[in-house]
């Protein structure tokens, strides 16, 4: 499952600050991006896959000032949080999945680069 999450739980989880333990997934997004909507269901499907992990869901248009509290190259982006290590060390504790050198046509990413991307950081 995952849920859209607001700019104060955003905020929480980037500062380390989350209720629940385990590692954090979340999909940057917006609504008039046609790549962020056809990412959606294949993003699911990975979700469903890691019941170890909590998986979310941002609209960038929630937060104008975005960039304060994380630098993203444009949407989509897929951003891995470790809480239970590293709280007080950002640099270890978040990584960007890297955009495609050649993206999908239709998703930006393609699923084997984001579960890879999840792999590698847990």
């Amino acid at each position: 499952m995952i849920d859209r999450i607001s700019p104060a739980s955003l905020q929480k989880i980037i500062a380390g600050k989350m209720s629940e333990p385990g590692p954090c997934v979340i999909k940057f997004y917006s609504n008039n991006c046609h790549y962020c909507i056809s990412l959606k269901d294949g993003f699911h499907k990975i979700a469903s896959r890691h019941p170890d992990i909590n998986f979310f869901a941002f609209n960038i248009q929630d937060h104008p000032n975005l960039d304060s509290i994380i630098k993203l190259n444009g949407v989509p982006s897929i951003v891995f949080v470790k809480n239970e290590c590293c709280k007080h060390d950002p640099v270890n504790r978040i990584s960007i999945l890297e955009d495609p050198k050649e993206p999908h046509e239709v998703t930006w990413y393609y699923p084997g680069d984001i579960i890879e991307f999840i792999e590698s950081n847990k």
